[in-house]
């Protein structure tokens, strides 16, 4: 379910969202997603938040925006354990100083199915904010040991071309110099002033858990920016392609099952797709309460 990700820290740099039924939206890539009862818990550490920036209802918030990914990915995540066979080193981007020198955890431990994610914030100048997995490093240990904080029980992980990912959790940083609308009910429809604090804790948590950069995102935010409202969706699918209208090989059709769950939780109806593929099929979208009212070219 994972996919592979440089562990380095990814910014937000966002346009004002509305959440409000129609909007340009961005599925660069999407995987496929299961109904079936989800495992893994993804756990927010604070210990960086000296300053309070997080109150109880931004914290609410983190926890609504985790559910969009706890209540859909189905992984079992493998304990990691330090002084069990070897030591386990974690390394992150500070989340109060993102583009400084990173932070290590030494003799650190990671309970079964958790993610852990250091919150933090900071005067950034452009991003909203940036997230990226975490690193690791060890001592001693046998190969086993090494393979499951590597892997986490995902054996495609260990591929020498990976096709899964198993991450011990990573970091998020905000950035404290932009007015945030902070929702009190992300179920609703609504206008707004500002950033929503919500769509980005969901873009933030979601390169902590392996979704990575495309070539065509840059432009597809700029095309975005300039509309005034919309969303990407960026999900990492290294084995599927988008089949054009009137391809008849017997090539699998992408599911587009997480990302269009989640512009479904994010309050949106009838999109039109920035891509740059010639008349695209889709599946099962509407499963979601989603219609395509067209598509629009990415220019770079």
């Amino acid at each position: 379910m994972f996919s592979p990700v440089n562990p380095a820290p990814q910014a937000t740099r966002q346009a004002p969202l509305q959440r409000r039924a129609t909007a340009l939206a961005c599925l660069v890539l999407a995987g496929a997603a299961s109904n079936a009862s989800a495992n893994i818990n993804i756990e927010f550490d604070y210990r960086f938040d000296t300053a309070n920036w997080f109150t109880p209802q931004a914290k609410g918030l983190m926890d609504a925006a985790a559910l969009v990914f706890e209540s859909r990915i189905t992984d079992n995540l493998a304990a990691i354990t330090s002084g069990n066979g070897g030591t386990f080193n974690a390394e992150v981007f500070n989340p109060v100083a993102p583009f400084g020198p990173p932070v290590t955890f030494n003799n650190f431990s990671v309970a079964a199915n958790e993610v852990r994610i250091f919150m933090g914030s900071s005067n950034l100048t452009g991003p909203l904010g940036v997230g990226g997995a975490g690193a690791f490093a060890a001592s001693g240990g046998s190969a086993e040991f090494v393979a499951n904080f590597r892997s986490r029980g995902q054996a495609g992980a260990l591929l020498p071309t990976a096709t899964d990912f198993g991450p011990w959790g990573g970091a998020i940083g905000f950035t404290t110099a932009t007015a945030w609308y902070f929702d009190s009910d992300v179920s609703t429809t609504e206008a707004f002033s500002g950033f929503d604090f919500y769509s980005v804790a969901v873009h933030e948590i979601a390169h902590v858990l392996g979704v990575g950069g495309a070539g065509d995102l840059p432009a597809a935010m700029r095309l975005i920016a300039a509309e005034g409202r919309g969303v990407v969706v960026l999900l990492r699918d290294t084995t599927m392609k988008m089949v054009e209208a009137g391809e008849h090989s017997p090539q699998t059709l992408r599911q587009y099952g997480l990302g269009a769950q989640i512009l479904s939780a994010l309050g949106l109806s009838e999109i039109t797709l920035v891509t740059n593929s010639q008349a695209p099929k889709f599946v099962g979208l509407d499963a979601y309460g989603l219609s395509i009212a067209g598509t629009r070219p990415i220019v770079g």
